[in-house]
């Protein structure tokens, strides 16, 4: 019964981190880094933090085989809130050059998810295991 359970328990655990490395090398390779231009910038002091953490509306374009593409994203900065004609990294999809992330961790920290979980899966599998021999 222990070793089906750790069998079991390692085929999944081997499944969420093959799934989460998949994804993570997916998207790696689909998003292109490149320099976005703020057109436009309206930030506003995030009173409930105690540093200075400025909430940003940001209307911005990057440039794609000259031809300008035009995005607005939400996003976090400190101590110097965005302002226009400031440069920005992004990372737009090769496909889909309208679809764009900025660099803030939230917009890609879904990736990890399956590959954490995996590796917590398979060492509580392996203690559990090994505790109960």
């Amino acid at each position: 019964m222990n070793n089906t359970f750790l069998i079991l328990g390692i085929i999944v655990s081997a499944i969420l981190i093959l799934f989460g490395t998949v994804l993570i090398y997916y998207h790696s390779i689909i998003y292109v880094k490149s320099e976005g231009i703020i057109e436009n910038a309206e930030c506003s002091l995030d009173r409930n933090v105690k540093n200075f953490i400025y909430n940003c509306k940001i209307e911005f374009y990057h440039i794609l085989n000259k031809k300008k593409y035009y995005n607005i994203k939400d996003v976090k900065t400190s101590i110097i809130p965005y302002r226009r004609y400031d440069k920005i990294d992004i990372y737009y999809n090769k496909n889909d050059p309208l679809n764009v992330i900025t660099d803030d961790y939230m917009d890609n920290a879904y990736l990890y998810v399956p590959l954490v979980l995996g590796i917590i899966l398979l060492l509580i599998v392996i203690t559990l295991y090994f505790m109960l021999i």
